[in-house]
Order: structure tokens, then sequence, then C-alpha cells
């Protein structure tokens, strides 16, 4: 018995190196070229430490050939042109244009045979990393779905939209919103109106 004991700490001692890594799933199937490529160094370095990744993206991201990555492509439905006129929209129509898409990008996801295919393939991950943009709420689901701990990383400035998903209070009468462009010294009314768009989302 004491022989046995002393072979499994051996083996477990030696196999320790090499099993400590992580599956990690990565999930950002949104048609924004902006926000996941500032993260591709973060990836790379837990490849490197031995974690395997599977990122789930609309694009391919260069720098991300090591062999603990793994790259799903998804499609989407807006196009990269759609995306580069947002920031010339008012911001009303801004807000609706973002809403929309994020319907009906998170509805193509989830019925698209790319996406079936994922979910039917039954891996088992340790780790959701995400990001909690307009569009990509519904992502947290497969989060949920999946019954996994879930970081949540964003490359943006604060915003409303994104701060309940990750876990942080916004308080609208001291922080202006992204999209109205108060200075940090808000009036009365514009504190007012800031809150009142704050429940807005």
């Amino acid at each position: 018995l004491c022989n046995e004991m002393v072979r499994t700490l051996v083996l477990l001692g030696l196999l320790y190196g090499i099993c400590h890594g992580s599956r990690i799933l990565v999930f950002y199937p949104g048609p924004s070229t902006s926000l996941l490529p500032s993260f591709s160094q973060l990836f790379q370095e837990l490849a490197r430490r031995g974690h395997q990744l599977t990122v789930v993206t609309a694009y391919k991201l260069r720098g991300l050939e090591d062999q603990n990555i793994k790259q799903l492509l998804m499609d989407h439905s807006t196009s990269h042109d759609e995306m580069k006129n947002i920031v010339d929209l008012p911001l009303l129509p801004h807000i609706n244009f973002l809403w929309q898409m994020a319907l009906t990008d998170c509805e193509s996801l989830f019925q698209s045979v790319k996406f079936k295919e994922f979910s039917r393939a039954n891996e088992t991950y340790d780790l959701f990393i995400g990001s909690p943009f307009y569009f990509l709420e519904c992502s947290i689901a497969v989060a949920h779905h999946l019954n996994l701990p879930v970081l949540n990383i964003y490359s943006n400035q604060l915003q409303i939209h994104a701060t309940h998903l990750m876990g942080h209070d916004f308080p609208s009468s001291y922080v202006a919103g992204y999209d109205l462009h108060f200075s940090h010294k808000m009036n009365f009314w514009e504190r007012s109106l800031n809150s009142i768009f704050c429940l807005g989302y």
C-alpha cells in the first residue's frame, strides 16, 4: 500500500507541470474589429503559459496561430461599412442602430449553422472571457448555458450599457454617460438628463 502511494505521488509530481492549464472560451462574435485585437497579447500569453483557448469570433485574429489557440469563425449580419458609419450618427439614431444591430446579430448568430455546430460539440471549458459591448449581451447567455464563470474584458471607457454586466455601479448623477458628452462637472439639469438617459439603457 505504501509503495503504491509513493508511485502515485511521484507520477502526480511528474505530470503536474503539463496538467495545470485551463480550457478557456473567448467569445466575441461581433462585427467590430476594434475591441478584441487589443487583447490578443493577453491570449498569446495565456496560451504560452499552457492554457488552451478557443476563440469564437467573426474575423480571424492575427498573431494567434499558437498550437494552444483554436479560432472558430462565426458569420454576422452587420457589415464592416455599417460599423464605420455609426460614428457619424446623431445620439438617438446611434443608440437605436446599436440596439437593432444587437437583436439582429444575436438572432442570426444563434440560428447560424456554425454556432449550432459549436454548441453540439459539447466541449467543456473552465472559464468564459467575453466583452459586454452593446450587441454582445446575448453572449452572456452562452456562458450561463455552459455554466462557466465569466470574465468580462472591455477596452473602451466605462459605459452604462456595459457596467451592469461587469458588476459595476454607474452613478449617473456623478458620472456622465459617454454618449452625452457632458463634462465631469455637470450642473443640476445635466445630472437630471444624464440620470434619465441612463435609466433608458
